[in-house]
């Protein structure tokens, strides 16, 4: 899987392939409905599920008072902040969180 562009990225298998979105700075709208800046097709997803906000490497979970709740590694959250490979459940959907900070390589001398 190639990401476009370095920096947090989530990522989620819709049973046909695996899709990536790039989290910019501020917030990012996850649910079902047609405003949302990930729109999921699931009916276990409320219209506004959660929030992603970041700013610069720090990303947190907000759960925007759904139905089925936000989940992080299986505990349910009301917000939580989000490290590389953090898995996160919106009712029966499970995706993955992508730091993308890329470790500075070493110099040789």
């Amino acid at each position: 899987m190639a990401l476009g562009a370095c920096g947090p990225h989530l990522a989620w298998d819709t049973d046909d392939e695996i899709q990536t979105v790039a989290l910019p700075e501020g917030f990012t709208h996850i649910g079902r409905s047609l405003q949302a800046d990930i729109r999921l097709h699931n009916p276990t997803v409320s219209r506004r599920h959660a929030l992603i906000h970041r700013t610069g490497t720090k990303v947190v979970v907000l759960d925007d008072h759904s139905l089925n709740g936000v989940f992080v590694a299986r505990r349910r959250v009301d917000w939580h902040p989000l490290d590389d490979g953090d898995e996160i459940q919106l009712g029966a959907l499970r995706l993955h969180f992508i730091a993308g900070v890329r470790e500075a390589s070493p110099s040789k001398t």
